[in-house]
């Protein structure tokens, strides 16, 4: 399957590689079919591709790689509310990053990307009940650091 990209030019995907999302993106409900695109092999970020809307692109960020308290993360519950499948073994969480001049690098720990790799399926959600916010400073965990920050390690 050819999909065209404003960030990566044409992309050539099988077909096997998408991930449908139901409910489209927050703020892009029309949005319903993706592939995780990884510009370098073992990097820390990745980009969440549109497949119909070249110009759409999400950097992504594994919660495995950041400095975070997973205590504050249920996977069950946040798999539950995405209407996946709740077993931990198959879900990729990600948190979206944004780099600006003014913050520099922060992650939404309160809207996460939850994709279950076995289905290819996945949702985003807001959390209630969580300590973090929409604009967390981006930093990986001690043992990561200097790593490859281009792309994710997340396996969807």
């Amino acid at each position: 399957m050819i999909v065209e990209s404003e960030r990566f030019g044409t992309l050539d995907i099988d077909e096997a590689d998408l991930i449908q999302f139901p409910a489209g993106i927050i703020g892009f409900p029309g949005e319903h079919h993706f592939v995780m695109v990884q510009t370098r092999e073992n990097a820390l970020v990745g980009w969440l591709q549109s497949v119909t809307s070249p110009w759409f692109a999400l950097p992504v960020v594994s919660l495995d790689v950041l400095e975070i308290d997973m205590a504050n993360f249920d996977l069950y519950d946040i798999a539950k509310q995405a209407g996946l499948s709740g077993r931990e073994d198959v879900l990729a969480v990600m948190a979206v990053l944004n780099v600006s001049a003014l913050a520099g690098a922060t992650v939404n720990l309160v809207a996460p990307i939850v994709v279950d790799s076995e289905n290819r399926t996945g949702a985003q959600i807001l959390l209630d009940a969580v300590k973090y916010s929409t604009q967390e400073v981006f930093k990986v965990r001690p043992e990561l650091e200097g790593a490859d920050a281009s792309a994710t390690g997340t396996d969807v």
